[in-house]
């Protein structure tokens, strides 16, 4: 079953069952514990709800710069060679072009 990351009402990335859970849980990691009820209304579909997304659509602009904080040091963490960048490289493309990060 794939997954995925719900950025804007028209913007998303599918992936992988497998390419999901990494990416979600390697962005999971780097929340600071500050920010762990920003991390839990975003992941909140997937954690209590048993669904295979996560969600920014209905995150204001603190929430979601923190998500691509996070997102930001996880893909530069993960191995340049890891088969995961180009998805990395496509979800972090599209977090900085929302106009939540303006």
């Amino acid at each position: 079953m794939a997954g995925t990351i719900l950025i804007s009402e028209k913007t998303g990335v599918p992936l992988s069952s497998g390419g999901f859970e990494f990416i979600i849980e390697e962005i999971r990691k780097r929340f600071r514990d500050r920010d762990s009820s920003f991390m839990e209304n975003i992941y909140r579909p997937y954690d209590h709800e048993g669904m295979m997304f996560i969600s920014l659509i209905d995150s204001p602009k603190d929430e979601f710069v923190t998500f691509l904080r996070a997102a930001e040091i996880a893909f530069k963490d993960v191995d340049v060679s890891h088969w995961s960048q180009p998805v990395w490289a496509e979800l972090i493309e599209l977090l900085s072009s929302d106009v939540r990060n303006a």
